[in-house]
């Protein structure tokens, strides 16, 4: 196995034992590596540098990280929902609790505003993604939901700074969710 490998292994096996994000898992080890590295520890390993960036690389590589295929799949999945709903096939209800399930597992994968850096290009690549969250909280009657999605477009939001201008010229969405956040404010 070579250095490139070894970086993306050893970030592995912290992920496959943990309950951390890929992106988390290898941020901690590239500290410990660099640690290791800043205080002279005698260690074994060849080409140190080498293993440090294959470590940085697979943060956001999409074939390493198995974060970006969980979000493939989650969106894969609200994709599916949402064309059975305008099918007119479904009944909203029937879809309720995956949805939110699905929602919590999408935010849990991205974790904080601080490793959404890491997404940004997921994002950026997957833009009718957020179509698809959007087309789902206009079908949608379900508060708690739409509240969910607000947020998690929020957090897309907040990742790929384009995407919005994209959306303003291309949709109503921007005017949609600011209409319903003031409609939210106020029944609180």
């Amino acid at each position: 196995m070579d250095e490139n490998e070894l970086g993306p292994k050893l970030v592995n096996i912290l992920y496959e034992n943990t309950n951390m994000n890929y992106d988390v898992c290898a941020e901690n080890l590239i500290k410990v590596f660099t640690y290791l590295e800043i205080n002279n520890e005698k260690l074994e390993l060849k080409n140190f540098k080498k293993i440090l960036d294959s470590m940085k690389n697979s943060i956001s590589d999409p074939k390493i990280n198995p974060d970006f295929k969980k979000l493939d799949e989650y969106f894969c999945f609200l994709e599916n929902i949402k064309e059975e709903l305008k099918s007119g096939d479904s009944n909203y209800l029937d879809y309720e609790d995956k949805l939110e399930n699905v929602l919590q597992n999408i935010q849990n994968t991205l974790g904080d505003r601080c490793s959404l850096k890491n997404f940004s290009n997921y994002f950026s690549l997957n833009r009718d993604f957020t179509l698809t969250l959007y087309e789902i909280w206009k079908l949608s009657s379900n508060n708690r939901l739409k509240c969910s999605l607000i947020q998690l477009l929020t957090i897309i939001f907040y990742s790929d700074s384009v995407l919005i201008e994209i959306l303003h010229l291309n949709t109503n969405i921007i005017l949609d969710l600011c209409f319903n956040l003031k409609e939210q404010i106020k029944l609180i």
